[in-house]
């Protein structure tokens, strides 16, 4: 039995994927999440291709400071109850890069939640997301004597679009398409070396790439079915 949950979305973000308002959307009906066959599935992203957090407050020879991963991985668990508007992931980072720096990027116990979107128009639907963090605490990015950190915040833009056509009892992914703009976030430390414009809070973040999104039992963590339709 095809079971439907709302439209749900992964990021970043690498890290950081996360919006107050969402883009301009040809429909006003938010898209369903049709997992075939499971009542609970296991949510499971990973960047496809260069993940980039730029702070466009902090100009360095050659562009701008930012931010690069390798591997970033997102989990979460959703259900099959008709109102699930959203889904919660915890990101892990590694194999960073921080202002040409090797870097470390903790969550501290921080995840995005992912809220159900309208679609695009042109074949996708819009995602929101949020960074909620628990109470004092934040992503903190750690490069030799750098030290930042993004905090609780709504982000935009996001886009969720299959990745190919699903039939029946047959797997398929989706894809985060991610480019948000002015993100909040504080220079904690900028001592000896660090090429950054010194400590505070600042607002110009950028972060773009793109995630696959696949779906697993809960149970027997076989591949599920997964897709987002009208």
């Amino acid at each position: 039995m095809i079971r439907k949950i709302k439209a749900l979305g992964l990021v970043l973000i690498a890290v950081f994927a996360m919006s107050a308002v969402v883009a301009s959307a040809a429909s006003a009906t938010a898209g369903t999440l049709t997992t075939f066959p499971t009542s609970t599935v296991v949510a499971t992203g990973e960047q496809i291709g260069e993940h980039v957090f730029t702070l466009t407050d902090h100009p360095v020879e050659g562009g701008f400071a930012n931010v690069k991963c390798k591997k970033a991985i997102f989990d979460g668990v959703g259900t099959n109850k008709d109102d699930d508007t959203t889904l919660t992931v915890t990101p892990t980072y590694s194999e960073c890069k921080a202002f040409g720096l090797n870097a470390t990027i903790d969550h501290n116990g921080c995840n995005y939640v992912f809220h159900t979107g309208t679609t695009t128009g042109l074949g996708g639907w819009h995602v929101v997301a949020t960074v909620v963090c628990p109470v004092g605490k934040s992503i903190v990015i750690t490069a030799s004597t750098c030290e930042v950190s993004v905090g609780n915040q709504e982000l935009t833009t996001n886009e969720v679009t299959n990745a190919g056509f699903a039939e029946p009892e047959t797997a398929m992914d989706l894809h985060l398409h991610t480019n948000i703009k002015e993100i909040k976030y504080t220079v904690l430390k900028d001592g000896i070396g660090c090429p950054l414009s010194g400590t505070g809070s600042f607002s110009k973040g950028d972060y773009v790439g793109t995630s696959t999104l696949k779906a697993h039992d809960a149970l027997t963590l076989k591949p599920v079915g997964i897709t987002l339709h009208d």
